[in-house]
Order: structure tokens, then C-alpha cells, then sequence
């Protein structure tokens, strides 16, 4: 009787203390999600994003192997492509300089995107050397022309020709006799046109008895150009003779 006295008494006020504090904890519970809303929505993202990250992951390795494979197939591709013009570079060279002690071993194509370079391995007396700083003016002209005539070869060269200004400076008689034999190996399937002040590169393609043609540019007045065949000295004085 005495504790059913005291809940009669007591359990109104108990009652309304509690519905107090449950009014309260629900305010609270809405404050919270008041403010941790943002952040959950933040949360859920990256949860999202994580799965997503997780599950490329898995996928790293095998793209990594197609990487490493797609370069090495780019790099077979272009070494591939570009060994008839390596070793047409070689022997034109070899043609040109043939007496001189600079042996042209091999060209690699190195570097990727805008780091592309050529390499060159020369040998000096059979010593490995720096092409650039080894050559002559003579041998320099000559490894640039050795390294472009064979792009003017390639088939897919969109061109039936190909103009050389003045190809035989600092060369000295033995490269030059190389390089009319050079030109004229080019002239088999283009028409090469030369031109030049320096009258030892016709000398030699007539002491070598290679086809070629000779003409004489001349300019006039008001930059007329004027191109009559060029004869030797003895016949160019009796023809301005008669």
C-alpha cells in the first residue's frame, strides 16, 4: 500500500520529467541532423567514389600490361619502319665518306613525344666517339645529306623530286665523287636537281660517266631568269666566238 501510495503520489511528476526529456532528446536528435546533414551527404559521396576507385583498382594491373605492351609494339612499329631508312642512310654515307677514318655504325630513334631525337653512333679508328664533335664541315654536310636523301625515297614520300642548293661545300674531290655517285642512285627514281657554283660536282659526274643533264641559270634584268644548256669552256668560247 505504502509503494503504491508513493507511485500515485510521485508518477505524475516522473511521467511529465520524462516526457520533458524525451521532448528534448527528440530537439536534440533534430539539431544534429540539422547540422551533420551536409556532411553525410559529403560521406555518401566518397563512399560512392571509393567503391568506384576500389573496383578500378582491380583493373590497374591488366591496363599497366597493355601499357608496357602498346609501347613496346609502338617501338617495334617504328624500328621497323624506319630499318630501310637506317640502313639506306648507311651505305650512302659509306658512299660519300668512304675514305674517311669516321665509321657510321648505327642510327637509333630515341625519346618519346616531344623528347624525339636521332642518335648517332660513330667510331673514330674504331673507338666510339661523338658524331657531332668529330666531323668536318665537309663530313657534316655529308651525314645530313646521307640522313635525308633515304626519306626521299620512301614510298609514301608525296614527291617526285628533290632540290639540293649547293651540296659540296668544304667536301673535298673523293666526297664529292660520292656524292654525285649518291645522287644519281636517287636520280634512278626521282629527278634530282642541284644547284651549285662549285664546278667539281659536274666534273665528276662527267669523269664518272653518270647520266646526268647540265643547264646554266642565269638572271637579267628585272630578275628575268634566263636556263640555256651549259657546255664546257672550249665550246662556251667558240660558241661565243661564232
Amino acid at each position: 500500500e505504502a509503494l503504491a501510495s508513493h507511485l500515485e503520489t510521485a508518477g505524475q511528476s516522473l511521467v511529465a520529467a520524462l516526457d520533458a526529456l524525451r521532448q528534448d532528446a527528440i530537439a536534440e536528435a533534430a539539431r544534429r541532423d540539422v547540422i551533420w546533414q551536409p556532411f553525410a551527404g559529403q560521406v555518401a559521396d566518397w563512399v560512392s567514389q571509393m567503391r568506384y576507385a576500389t573496383a578500378a583498382k582491380a583493373r590497374e594491373k591488366v591496363l599497366e600490361e597493355a601499357k608496357k605492351w602498346v609501347a613496346v609494339e609502338i617501338e617495334a612499329e617504328r624500328e621497323g619502319r624506319f630499318a630501310p631508312v637506317k640502313a639506306c642512310a648507311i651505305g650512302f654515307w659509306n658512299t660519300i665518306a668512304r675514305e674517311s677514318n669516321v665509321q657510321l655504325q648505327d642510327i637509333e630513334l630515341t625519346g618519346h613525344g616531344n623528347a624525339k631525337r636521332v642518335a648517332l653512333k660513330v667510331t673514330v679508328d674504331q673507338k666510339d666517339a661523338p658524331a657531332l664533335g668529330v666531323l668536318s664541315q665537309g663530313e657534316l654536310n655529308a651525314m645530313t645529306l646521307s640522313l635525308f636523301l633515304p626519306r626521299v625515297l620512301l614510298p609514301a614520300t608525296p614527291f617526285g623530286f628533290v632540290i639540293v642548293d649547293d651540296p659540296v661545300q668544304a667536301m673535298d674531290e673523293v666526297r664529292v665523287d660520292g656524292l654525285a655517285q649518291v645522287l644519281t642512285e636517287v636520280g634512278k627514281t626521282r629527278q634530282v636537281v642541284v644547284f651549285t657554283h662549285d664546278a667539281r660536282l659536274p666534273e665528276s659526274f662527267e669523269r664518272l660517266s653518270l647520266p646526268h643533264a647540265k643547264r646554266k641559270v642565269t638572271r637579267g634584268l628585272g630578275s628575268a631568269v634566263v636556263v640555256s644548256p651549259l657546255v664546257g669552256p672550249w665550246e662556251q668560247r667558240l660558241k661565243d666566238a661564232i
